[in-house]
């Protein structure tokens, strides 16, 4: 059995990231680059025009510039422009080499074919310069990147269609279980409704780790061999739902030993969740085997599994945000197992919910957090700090 950081430990030395792949950069939004990209133009491609206005040779002899044109965005007119002269000339135009600055239409008046400026204007006021903002062949984006929206604006705004990044982990989430029915089934005496798989589905889906598939299995240890033997045709990873402590149907261990699944670790030293499993194939292919409870199997999901999915996806070893915030009440155990409680932060203080039986979803429900009491505690009085996991 080993503690807490000891299989966050192992965890994170076992897994590599799953492979590059190269996608659209429209649908690139929340991945992960994996390669550098440099800029195949200088941004702007050309001296542009910042403002509405003028574009003008200016000579400080000259109170009134004649307006000899005009140039509207995406425009390729230039003009060759002499002192005393302007041209009308819009937001993102080209200016032309030969002005010296642009005028805002609002400092100046305009008539008779002429404008006259109100104030003082500086050389190169509001003319953007070419490649002000990136030169071509510099460093646009760096490996490691999250290409957020804006990220994937820059990309378009440089011309680029296409960027490797980190492909995402594919997973299979199997429940086991003989008492289990789906949802909407007719709930028979001895059954239960199945939820584990759609709860870590979901979490799945919103931490935005991988693309999950569901497979059900009952209790049998040829059935389970061979849902582990389909999935691993396929998947990076495994989340074994139950059938992992060792009880007579408990057939998980035997079926990944079948499979020629290497255990990296078996039970932590934590309450919920204990019998956690990490295992994997040495062909880039890991296996969680979670309690069935469904408290302790997605507190065993934070904290073990998302990190490493993360990982695997390129975003490094990254779980849940930790901080460590007061106590509102006193805490007691009476093992010397660390317990993972579904916790509420509020105005500075960090409440214990009642509910933490490892079968109680309800107050995860309530819950926006994780409290961590290490192993070697046994009273933690109020307003003393502990760490959270926010969820």
């Amino acid at each position: 059995m080993v503690s807490i950081r000891q299989a966050l430990q192992l965890i994170d030395k076992t897994i590599t990231v799953t492979g590059i792949e190269t996608i659209t950069a429209e649908n690139s939004t929340d991945r992960i680059l994996a390669e550098p990209v440099y800029a195949p133009i200088d941004m702007p491609p050309f001296r542009q025009s910042a403002m509405d206005g003028y574009a003008l040779h200016f000579h400080p002899d000259f109170e009134r510039y004649q307006v000899v044109g005009e140039i509207p965005a995406g425009s390729d007119k230039t003009y060759e422009l002499k002192p005393g002269t302007c041209v009308r000339i819009f937001t993102g135009a080209a200016v032309p080499e030969s002005a010296t600055a642009v005028v805002m239409q609002e400092d100046c008046v305009a008539a008779d074919g002429h404008i006259k400026i109100n104030g003082t204007l500086l050389k190169g006021s509001h003319i953007r310069k070419q490649g002000e903002q990136i030169a071509r062949g510099e460093s646009a984006l760096e490996p490691g990147t999250r290409l957020t929206p804006w990220c994937v604006g820059f990309l378009c705004a440089l011309g680029i269609t296409q960027v490797s990044v980190y492909r995402r982990p594919k997973i299979a989430v199997i429940a086991t279980g003989s008492e289990l029915i789906k949802p909407g089934q007719p709930l028979t005496p001895g059954k239960i409704y199945e939820s584990n798989s759609y709860m870590l589905a979901s979490a799945i889906k919103h931490y935005n780790c991988g693309e999950a598939r569901l497979f059900w299995v009952h209790d049998d240890l040829d059935a389970v061999t061979q849902s582990l033997r389909d999935a691993l045709t396929w998947a990076d990873f495994i989340l074994l739902s139950g059938g992992i402590s060792a009880g007579d149907y408990d057939f998980a261990g035997r079926a990944m030993a079948q499979n020629g699944v290497n255990e990296i670790f078996y039970k932590v030293n934590q309450k919920p969740g204990k019998p956690l499993y990490f295992g994997t194939t040495g062909q880039n292919q890991y296996l969680f085997a979670l309690p069935g409870n469904p408290s302790a199997a997605i507190t065993s999901f934070l904290v073990y599994v998302l990190p490493a999915m993360r990982k695997a996806g390129g975003n490094g070893f990254t779980g849940l945000q930790k901080l460590k915030i007061p106590l509102a009440a006193a805490y007691t155990k009476t093992d010397n197992r660390a317990h993972l409680l579904k916790a509420f932060s509020d105005s500075g203080k960090i409440h214990i919910l009642s509910g933490q039986n490892s079968d109680i979803l309800q107050s995860f429900t309530e819950a926006n957090a994780i409290a961590l009491i290490p192993e070697e505690a046994k009273t933690l009085e109020a307003s003393e700090p502990v760490e959270l996991f926010l969820l």
